[in-house]
């Protein structure tokens, strides 16, 4: 990293070859068959081999000139240094257009010139400039401070060995020298039907270009809403930018006449002759919101004119119309101001070597970030330019510093703007990329759980800056050759959510849902990078404008490690930041155990899917890798439902079977994992999975600040767990903790939990020293096993010393028992013991009677059945221990005799007395009397002797009528009665 890359670039579009017959035009198996038997490619495939063959005529000119071979060093020394400067950044172009005459000539010593200086590695024709920490690497990144300064000597070739040479000796760098821009409105409906060969859209840039432009550029950009209207990720309305020279053939000034004022180049509008005037010098054609296109020293290679193109590349419904900006920028190669060289001519004898120094000297307010610029030999003679690369790595020193956010830069490699460049059908890595470093001092203290902590912001969503945090790790190559490959490599220790969808489609995400973004990584001693990569564009400009500062930030502890047999608890956190903070957010997920799935099968060009739900996650993981080795290259993508199919979210495609993706706080809903026998050369394979889906609410944040917290200052929240009902095992939750709207710093939360518990018995039925009147046998026992639970596996029980287990049910409460048959009269004896998973156990034993039995009862009293008196005693005797009501009130019992006793009040007429017993196990013996009150006393008659009469004998009949079955007397003489109440009785 931070090298001085590409070394050359060689044409690569477009080129037509031959390819073998059998393999031409065949895009199903078989594969290989019949015409044409010719390709027309591009790109690298056809830059790098074009590249080779000229080294190939290098390495064959050098061996007929001198008989040896030629060291692979000094073959790329001869091949940059005969490439021809085309004013491209040297990051861009490196030491330009490779150009096979001149480095034959070179290799031949015909001609040409040659520089490289010496390193640990042998000989290199750029400079990466500074050191790291003392020390320059040929293969590790060096770096200068603002106020530092950086010499080399570089050694400068005259390979004519038949002349001498005059070289002029400067430097330059890129510098913004204009802009002009425009607002386009485009309708679909005044378009022809697209035409790769007619532009729909032409602005005339003749006279524009300012005087000393070396290099245009050229961006169109439009909204991300008008390249996917419906959000779905899929582009449905696309466009290229190309730059076209116009030779006026026909001498009529004309390239294009708008026949009917639409604005659009319409079929027709350009005659046949108009068609052949303009050739394209370039075009871009990313399917993105924005699209660029350059070209160099224009002025000196247009003939009649200088045209922008625009072409609707694919149009669609979706977007009837398209609001496009197009902005041109010029780039004029200007003297560096922080580049010298010692010397500005070299005269070289014939085949001759001069010596050049090359300092770097940095102001002390330099900007950190990528200084790029290049010295520059001509030869004075033929004018021939040779150019040596210079790269510098401007680095902060420790964990605070700020970076970006100058708006007045006008350097090509701007360490303050985002120039978009995603192309949504590339790959990953596409889209503007910024790099800046930092070395940590060893002196510095780190302590657990301390980060590095990048904030970023922008101006527009949905623009979105991902932001990479590159720390030390360890690596083979710096093992072996620490000299040339440096103390270790950098990798990714921090980043922002990985939201790649496939290509070079990536959907919006960042952690505060706005133009902002933090992202931590462990904090270390040593070289760090941050990498920041422009995943998606508004298309709102042609740039994005960004600020950047960087501290630390500490959550303590971190992981959060929890070895506990307890259900509910609390952990305590601190968190420090050098940042000032506008309050804390802390979101927390999980517990869930992770999975891993072995030996699953894979059939080549087929697919193994599985599905999973999430409801609030905080972490999908998913890995993948071969069973054992097998050769295999297989994809692993992850789609989630959106309610009328499978959506992608997240990819890995690379060239082996190893692949993961890792989705942070990721959507609720359901998810699909697919898994692609890309490549399975045995026809099946054997691949493993594991999986980390982090979901749950067992975690709570509680007592989080929400107010400001100053730089350096201890915050403090807690964090509750619930784990009721889980089983024991090892669980991974995770916390995310940052700034207000911003959770950015990864917490793992790792518990071990165990069952350190016996379980407890809560209840027994019947319970202990109970008596029933239930015969049949059924026993419920019910417990609980406390805290962390691994679970009831096994339940005993003994009725009267006899095992009776095998008639129980049990489960996580409660145990059920109960026997065909019924339980004998009188007392019984249970045994019960319950084991859980983690071997602890817990018993109980408890007695009960079987009494079915009714209780004696005899009733003394009220022993008549017809009274005057409206009170009566009812009492009796009844078995020891029961229970005796009266009418329904409890009357008590003589603990001892079983004698009970209470009056009742009578209520005219007939009374019903009811007296029930109930033993202990529920026998119930009852007792009815029935008695009469009766308090009106019966109507009297006397019949004879009539009153008033006189009686003849001293024996007097009496007689007379009362009540039936009353009784009379007279003169204590009981009458005799007859059934209807008639009575009589005589007197004397």
């Amino acid at each position: 990293m931070g090298t001085s890359k590409p070394d050359v670039v060689t044409v690569g579009a477009w080129a037509s070859g031959d390819q073998p017959a059998n393999c031409a035009g065949v895009v199903l198996p078989p594969y290989c068959f019949g015409p044409p038997a010719w390709i027309v490619w591009g790109g690298t495939s056809l830059s790098a081999p074009a590249t080779a063959a000229i080294l190939a005529l290098v390495e064959n000119a050098w061996l007929n000139t001198t008989g040896s071979a030629l060291f692979n060093q000094y073959a790329k020394v001869l091949l940059t240094g005969s490439s021809d400067n085309t004013h491209y950044d040297p990051e861009v172009m490196g030491h330009g257009l490779t150009n096979a005459l001149r480095a034959v000539e070179s290799a031949s010593f015909r001609d040409g010139l040659a520089a490289y200086h010496f390193t640990a590695a042998g000989v290199a024709p750029e400079w990466m400039a500074g050191n790291y920490r003392g020390t320059s690497y040929p293969s590790f990144t060096n770096l200068l401070s603002p106020g530092d300064t950086s010499t080399d000597t570089f050694a400068v070739e005259n390979h004519n060995i038949g002349s001498p040479k005059s070289v002029l000796v400067s430097d330059w760098e890129l510098r913004k020298i204009g802009t002009d821009s425009w607002s386009i409105t485009t309708k679909n409906a005044n378009e022809s039907a697209p035409d790769f060969l007619r532009p729909d859209y032409l602005i005339d840039l003749t006279g524009l270009v300012p005087a000393g432009t070396n290099l245009l550029k050229a961006t169109v950009n439009f909204p991300l809403a008008q390249l996917d209207p419906d959000g779905n990720y899929v582009a449905n309305s696309r466009w290229r930018v190309l730059l076209y020279d116009w030779l006026d053939y026909n001498g009529d000034g004309k390239f294009w006449t708008d026949t009917n004022g639409n604005g659009a180049v319409n079929v027709g509008e350009m005659n046949a002759s108009a068609g052949t005037e303009i050739q394209r010098f370039t075009y871009g054609y990313p399917t993105g919101t924005n699209i660029e296109a350059f070209v160099h020293d224009p002025l000196a290679r247009i003939h009649n004119g200088l045209l922008l193109g625009i072409q609707h590349r694919t149009v669609s419904s979706l977007v009837p119309s398209t609001s496009l900006t197009v902005t041109v920028d010029y780039y004029q190669a200007v003297d560096a101001p922080w580049l010298t060289e010692s010397a500005s001519n070299l005269s070289l004898g014939p085949g001759g070597t001069g010596s050049l120094g090359v300092t770097v000297s940095l102001p002390a307010n330099q900007p950190y970030g990528i200084l790029s610029g290049a010295v520059m030999l001509t030869d004075a003679g033929s004018g021939a330019e040779t150019l040596i690369p210079v790269v510098v790595q401007v680095a902060a020193t420790g964990t605070s510093f700020s970076f970006g956010g100058n708006a007045s830069s006008t350097a090509f490699l701007d360490n303050n703007r985002m120039f978009g460049g995603a192309d949504w059908t590339w790959r990953a890595e596409a889209g503007d990329w910024r790099f800046f470093y930092t070395d940590v001092p060893n002196a510095t203290a780190v302590y657990p759980g301390e980060n590095l902590l990048v904030h970023t912001w922008w101006s527009n969503v949905p623009t979105d800056l991902d932001t990479l945090i590159f720390g030390p790790t360890s690596d083979p190559f710096s093992l072996l050759a620490p000299s040339i490959w440096g103390p270790y490599s950098l990798s990714t220790m921090g980043a922002s959510s990985n939201q790649l969808i496939d290509a070079g489609r990536w959907r919006f995400n960042t952690v505060t849902g706005r133009a902002e973004e933090w992202v931590t990584a462990p904090l270390s001693t040593g070289l760090h990078a941050i990498g920041l990569h422009n995943v998606l564009n508004a298309g709102t400009g042609p740039s994005d404008l960004f600020n950047g500062e960087v501290g630390t930030f500490a959550v303590a502890p971190t992981p959060w490690t929890v070895v506990t047999s307890n259900a509910t608890g609390k952990g305590m956190f601190n968190a420090n930041s050098s940042l000032s903070l506008s309050g804390l957010s802390v979101r927390s997920f999980g517990v869930s155990a992770p999975i891993f799935e072995s030996n699953l099968t894979i059939v080549n060009g087929d697919v193994y899917t599985e599905t999973f739900s999430a409801s609030n996650a905080g972490l999908i993981d998913i890995a993948i890798g071969e069973s054992f080795p097998q050769g295999m290259d297989i994809d692993l993508y992850l789609y989630r439902w959106n309610g009328a199919t499978y959506s992608l979210v997240a990819s890995s495609a690379g060239s082996t079977a190893f692949e993961e993706v890792r989705l942070t706080m990721p959507q609720s809903g359901d998810y699909l994992i697919l898994v692609d026998g890309y490549s399975v050369p045995a026809g099946t394979g054997k691949f493993d999975m594991g999986k980390l889906i982090i979901q749950g609410t067992q975690l709570i944040p509680t007592n989080v600040p929400g107010s400001g917290i100053p730089s350096g200052t201890n915050a403090h929240f807690n964090v509750t767990w619930n784990f009721a009902g889980t089983l024991p095992g090892f669980y991974i939750g995770i916390m995310f903790v940052g700034p207000t709207g911003a959770p950015a710093v990864e917490v793992d939360a790792l518990f071990a939990l165990f069952d350190a518990n016996p379980p407890v018995i809560l209840s027994t039925t019947p319970t202990d020293g109970s008596s029933t009147n239930d015969a049949s046998a059924r026993i419920m026992v019910s417990y609980v096993d406390p805290q962390i639970s691994a679970g009831i596996v096994d339940a005993m029980i003994a009725v009267d010393g006899t095992d009776f287990s095998f008639f129980g049910t049990f489960n996580e409460t409660t145990l059920l028992w109960s026997l065909p048959f019924s339980f004998s009269e009188g007392a019984h004896t249970v045994t019960v013991q319950v084991f859980d998973g983690a071997g602890f156990s817990a018993n109980v034993t408890w007695r009960f009677t079987v009494d079915t039995m009714a209780p004696s009862l005899s009733l003394t009293s009220p022993d008549y059945a017809l009274t005057r008196i409206a009170t009566t005693n009812v009492s009796g005797t009844t078995e020891v221990g029961a229970t005796v009501t009266v009418n329904g009130a409890t009357t008590g019992v003589n603990p001892t005799t079983g004698a009970f006793s209470r009056t009742i009040l009578l209520g005219e007429g007939p009374n019903t007395i009811t007296v029930v017993a109930r033993d202990v196990a529920g026998n119930t013996a009852q007792v009815t009397r029935s008695v009469n009150l009766d308090t009106t006393p019966p109507i009297l008659t006397l019949t004879v002797p009539a009153a008033g009469s006189r009686v003849l004998t001293n024996v007097v009949h009496v007689a007379g009528t009362t009540e039936a079955d009353a009784t009379v007397t007279v003169d204590g003489i009981s009458a005799s009665m007859a059934s209807g109440g008639d009575f009589s009785v005589d007197i004397v």
